[in-house]
């Protein structure tokens, strides 16, 4: 299980968990192809990375002050270093493929660091030092790291190269605060689709390479809309937001804009998605990944540019999930053949006496699902169970923790996970840490 805070998650948990029975609770653990155990360094739940060219992955990670970076090949270890950060801040929230084959490591905003495809440190940006004391990425991809700034009331949209020189920048009116304007998309040609909220009107705008605007488009809502999530299917950009109506009910909508910025397509679901993401799938079509925390649904469709629902599916999970930093819901991965893989934790729980008072035993399945592209569900792994007792104030007794999946990448035919274990001198009585022993662990299908 990943780590949180065990008052807050553990009463959640408990007062939402879906009761159900679950066919995989004695389905065999699927055993990685390779397990590369890190126990130089402990990590906690934030952690970064991507597979290269040449199918070695790089993960990154912080402790105590220090960015860990690690390159493996085969479960060898190829490089390894290790950088005093400035400012710990957040923690590693991200890696990014940059020109050339170079890995650009996102530390929560507080610097960036840009290693060259040989594992060097080419450069180094501390967000100070360019004069923004708060600062959120929206987009890095190429030559460029698109970021929101704000210094003296006053935000900027910027986009930089890994050296730190400017390319260009916007200024944002009507808003004061960098703080999660994040809500933006690179394209293959280095064009920039943003979408932000100025009091209740609800914006998106795009930029050539060089900054050049684009298109703009505004429109006034009922309130202030809440941003979802953005990405670009082909020419079709397409932006979500849950939107008050004048009834007073927010549902989901999802724009659809041409590559001249007009609105071909508005979806609205008569519902509020609390969480979205969005994946390209092709040119034509791309995946909605959508969960309400409440209920513990989570829900899989391919949607085309042109509005059509292909098919949608309900992913196994349960309690919360991938808005709280992905404890459930990993999110969607493509590999190389057109299949769509999901990391999730297919969750049991049956009401039990824990220690003399009603409780719940709960079985979690960390699983890899394999679909295809018309939404089969083709196979399903399980890699880590976890089996433990929820008392009746959310206490936990009796855990038998396996390892806990921090993020997951897909290849061709096989699929990367990145896993904290609890140290070998880890008190079961005591199932929450601070920080985990980091692995990678490959599993061929």
């Amino acid at each position: 299980m990943r780590v949180h805070s065990a008052a807050s998650f553990l009463f959640a948990t408990f007062a939402t968990l879906t009761l159900s029975a679950c066919s995989n609770n004695n389905a065999p653990i699927k055993s990685p192809q390779w397990n590369s155990s890190f126990t130089d360094s402990l990590a906690r739940d934030f952690l970064g990375m991507r597979q290269q060219q040449d199918g070695d992955v790089v993960m990154a990670w912080h402790h105590q002050g220090q960015l860990h970076y690690r390159r493996v090949n085969d479960g060898a270890v190829q490089a390894q270093d290790a950088h005093a950060m400035s400012e710990p801040g957040i923690g590693v929230i991200g890696a990014y493929a940059m020109a050339d084959d170079a890995t650009l490591v996102d530390t929560g905003g507080r610097e960036f660091f840009h290693f060259a495809a040989d594992d060097t440190l080419q450069h180094r940006i501390r967000w100070n030092d360019l004069g923004y004391p708060n600062v959120t990425l929206v987009a890095a991809a190429g030559d460029r790291i698109c970021f929101t700034g704000d210094s003296s009331g006053i935000v900027h949209l910027r986009c930089i190269h890994p050296d730190g020189e400017l390319i260009w920048e916007s200024e944002l009116p009507g808003v004061t605060r960098a703080l999660h304007l994040r809500h933006g998309d690179l394209d293959g040609q280095a064009r920039l689709t943003f979408s932000y909220a100025v009091n209740n009107d609800w914006q998106v705008l795009a930029f050539d390479s060089d900054g050049t605007p684009l298109w703009q488009w505004s429109e006034t809502q009922e309130s202030r809309p809440s941003l979802q999530a953005i990405e670009s299917v082909g020419d079709t950009r397409v932006v979500s937001a849950n939107v008050t109506g004048a009834d007073a009910v927010v549902r989901t909508q999802f724009l659809h804009f041409n590559a001249q910025g007009s609105l071909e397509r508005r979806r609205t679901l008569e519902r509020e998605i609390e969480y979205v993401r969005l994946q390209a799938f092709d040119d034509s079509s791309y995946l909605q990944m959508e969960e309400n925390r409440l209920s513990g649904k989570v829900f899989m469709s391919r949607v085309g540019v042109n509005g059509t629902q292909q098919w949608q599916k309900e992913v196994p999970a349960g309690g919360v999930g991938m808005g709280s930093g992905g404890l459930h819901m990993m999110g969607a991965r493509l590999d190389g053949s057109g299949n769509i893989l999901i990391l999730h934790n297919v969750r049991s729980a049956v009401p039990a006496l824990v220690r003399g008072v009603l409780g719940l035993n709960v079985v979690d399945n960390f699983s890899v699902s394999r679909y295809n592209g018309q939404g089969t569900l083709v196979q399903q792994d399980v890699i880590s169970r976890s089996r433990y007792k929820v008392g009746e104030l959310g206490q936990i007794f009796d855990a038998d923790f396996g390892f806990s999946a921090f993020d997951f990448i897909a290849g061709d035919g096989q699929y990367f996970v990145a896993a904290g274990e609890f140290p070998p001198d880890h008190d079961p009585e005591q199932p929450w840490a601070d920080a985990l022993l980091p692995s990678l662990k490959a599993y061929n299908y």
